[in-house]
């Protein structure tokens, strides 16, 4: 099994094109005719609540039936990232700081020039650069800066991976949403 770009919002490319870099560079080139990564949860919400929990409504719609697929991937194989802090290319295209203070200095300096905060193509190409570098953050488990994101122990995380082979399926379990 491999991703389809057709399921990605098209706002939402972006993000995934500078994802599908970040695994290239970690993990290895995209195999084949791969298009885009799989998703999937390391930590859903924290280190006790590792599985999804199949009582909330958030999974899918209301009555619709669906699939837990528990698996075991090499970690060779997968980019690990931050939940929270995915949302920061994905939907906020905005920097982030080592602490609150650098990000408040960070967009001082910007307004100081008359810039909004976020990446955008009028921003002049060395902040464009550090907004993008500050991503890295995202993939660094132990970044935990409390403005930002989690201790490790609280993180959401995902794994992301180019391909599932039925070999790494541990378990399946369908389930219909409340």
């Amino acid at each position: 099994m491999t991703g389809d770009v057709k399921y990605i919002e098209p706002d939402f490319i972006p993000a995934y094109d500078w994802l599908i870099q970040q695994m290239i560079e970690r993990i290895g080139n995209k195999p084949g005719d791969v298009q885009c990564p799989i998703w999937s949860w390391y930590q859903y919400l924290n280190e006790k609540k590792k599985k999804p929990d199949l009582r909330y409504s958030h999974l899918g719609q209301k009555g619709e039936k669906c699939v837990l697929i528990e698996i075991e991937k090499d970690e060779k194989d997968v980019l690990l990232s931050d939940f929270t802090l995915w949302h920061y290319p994905l939907g906020l295209p905005y920097y982030i700081g080592a602490t609150q203070e650098d990000a408040f200095a960070f967009e001082s300096e910007l307004e100081s020039l008359g810039y909004e905060t976020c990446l955008s193509d009028i921003l002049p190409t060395k902040y464009q650069q550090r907004i993008i570098k500050s991503w890295n953050k995202i993939f660094d488990m132990n970044f935990d800066d409390p403005y930002f994101s989690n201790p490790l122990s609280e993180k959401s995380i995902q794994a992301t991976f180019w391909q599932l082979h039925l070999s790494e399926v541990v378990s399946v379990r369908y389930f219909m949403c409340r």
